[in-house]
């Protein structure tokens, strides 16, 4: 989901490319690496209240555990 068109021109670079989902009803940026072999793999909240930020990476995946972990991210759940 992208959040404005500026997002859209933003979110790719050399080296990774970003996107927005919803996840438990807060805004989650995804990073994933254009290198299928290489990079970083992370997700970040920029709010998850009033006081706390959350964000989770890996590094170095092969394609199928990218994949898991992706799928993992949409089953955080956060208490209220």
């Amino acid at each position: 989901m992208l959040t404005s068109l500026s997002d859209l021109s933003s979110s790719i670079d050399i080296e990774h490319f970003y996107y927005y989902d919803t996840i438990d009803n807060r805004l989650a940026k995804i990073i994933v690496p254009h290198n299928k072999y290489n990079g970083v793999t992370s997700i970040y909240f920029k709010e998850i209240d009033s006081l706390n930020r959350f964000s989770m990476y890996s590094s170095t995946l092969t394609c199928e555990d990218r994949l898991k972990l992706l799928d993992s991210f949409k089953t955080l759940k956060f208490k209220d």
